[in-house]
């Protein structure tokens, strides 16, 4: 009997099942559930086969505004073999690769946290961060047409840094008061060092 993964983390496992989800706002989502069989921890994946956990999540494709979120549809298509087709979801006839390389991140709702499968990633490069970046021939496009207005931006703001930092100022040491070289003696304080 499998249960719910109660960590974040990264993990491999296999898609069990899936489907198409909306919300009321309009966005869609491919709804997952995974079979988790190996933990990355300390930079070694672990055999988690025995613990018999596994992970829902629901992947975001299409926006409350209609619009395809490229990132996550991206993903999909790259690390869990998805064509971008919502009714091969439907249907049932997506096939996901054997094992998919996928985060596990905290949600929390109404005072309850529950951890949930977050985006696939590629197996290759669990840890490169939770950020999927572009190819250089896919930027190569973006760096011509924004290139010159980003590097313009930056300079003027390289511009307004001081070319050196400013020095901290030094704080001023208080004065230590000096100890008494010599013991008061026995007869306790005088009357008007009484402080009551």
């Amino acid at each position: 009997m499998t249960q719910r993964i109660d960590r974040q983390g990264m993990f491999t496992g296999r898609v069990l099942d899936y489907g198409v989800k909306t919300a009321s706002s309009g966005a869609v989502a491919l709804s997952v559930h995974v079979e988790i069989d190996y933990a990355l921890i300390g930079g070694e994946w672990e055999d988690w086969r025995e613990f018999e956990f596994d992970a829902f999540g629901d992947l975001w494709v299409v926006g409350k505004q209609g619009q395809p979120l490229e990132w996550s549809v991206r993903d999909l298509a790259k690390w869990a073999a998805w064509d971008g087709d919502l009714e091969s979801v439907a249907k049932g006839s997506w096939t996901p690769p054997d094992s998919v390389c996928f985060h596990v991140q905290p949600n929390e709702y109404e005072g309850v946290t529950r951890y949930r499968l977050t985006r696939f990633v590629d197996p290759e490069k669990p840890a490169g961060g939770s950020v999927s970046g572009l190819d250089l021939d896919e930027v190569k496009p973006l760096a011509a047409a924004f290139g010159p207005a980003l590097r313009t931006i930056a300079a003027m703001v390289a511009d307004d840094t001081p070319a050196d930092p400013p020095k901290k100022a030094k704080r001023k040491k208080q004065a230590t008061p000096k100890r008494a070289t010599v013991p008061p003696g026995d007869d306790g304080p005088a009357d008007d060092e009484i402080p009551f």
